[in-house]
């Protein structure tokens, strides 16, 4: 009998939300043996970029009032800015960014004369930490302005990653269609449509910030064909998609692993 070589799965680490952590959700569930192909060594949800460059806010784990453990460490991480030391501790073959929480308010402390930053995620909001700390909110202009300054930062972060061409921007945006269950699609209101326009320019803007600084060492992966599902497990949104779209990513993902010849 011929031995073969039995390959572990790629591990990835997502610092992002869960357009890319349903990737693998979906497409496991899908095609079990997908689990042998891709595993997540860790995933970072609910940082906006300029919360994750800022100077930390120590926050301890207990003091994090929240059921899920999940959303504990993720509040514990967006406060004290653990994002290096998560990576370290959580090797990776590839990391898969997307700015999809960029969606998210940014909240600046009101304590001290140094601005540090924070997520104004619902996570921190049921945690009671928006009623229990003094803080104020950062326009979307400001906002804008404060990810600009941060991504050196963060890209610097990365460079270990950047320099193997290990760093996979997933390009998601908002949908501007429903699918409803039959399958037909649907024009959204008004007001989604506006939502939509404003959030994908938002994007655009942030995109190319990020490609004119490292686009010659990002993999890119990213599909139009996003329309929001009516009946998607986690609710109707603009920035959930039905399977169709995970399973081309997914592909994409599959075509970089081989291009490195780790398939």
């Amino acid at each position: 009998m011929v031995d073969q070589q039995v390959r572990e799965p790629t591990p990835l680490f997502i610092f992002g939300s869960c357009v890319s952590r349903d990737i693998f959700r979906v497409c496991q569930e899908e095609r079990p043996e997908a689990r042998k192909e891709f595993s997540v060594s860790a995933y970072l949800a609910r940082h906006t970029l300029a919360s994750a460059a800022s100077r930390p806010i120590s926050l301890a784990m207990e003091d994090i009032n929240l059921s899920s453990a999940f959303r504990r460490r993720m509040v514990h991480n967006d406060f004290n800015k653990t994002f290096p030391a998560v990576l370290a501790d959580n090797p990776a073959e590839y990391i898969v960014w997307d700015l999809i929480d960029e969606r998210l308010p940014v909240l600046r402390s009101a304590k001290g004369l140094v601005r540090r930053y924070v997520t104004h995620s619902e996570y921190m909001v049921n945690a009671g930490l928006e009623e229990s700390m003094s803080w104020k909110t950062v326009s979307d202009d400001d906002a804008a302005r404060l990810f600009k300054r941060a991504l050196p930062r963060f890209l610097r972060q990365l460079e270990p990653y950047l320099g193997r061409g290990r760093v996979v921007l997933h390009e998601a945006w908002w949908a501007t269609q429903r699918r409803d269950a039959d399958g037909t699609l649907r024009d959204l209101t008004a007001s989604l449509a506006s939502a939509a326009a404003a959030r994908n320019a938002q994007l655009a803007r942030y995109y190319e910030w990020i490609h004119e600084r490292v686009g010659g060492q990002l993999r890119v992966v990213s599909t139009s064909d996003n329309a929001a599902p009516a009946d998607h497990q986690w609710g109707f949104s603009l920035y959930h998609y039905g399977d169709h779209y995970y399973d081309e990513i997914y592909s994409q993902l599959l075509a970089i692993r081989a291009d490195d010849g780790l398939s």
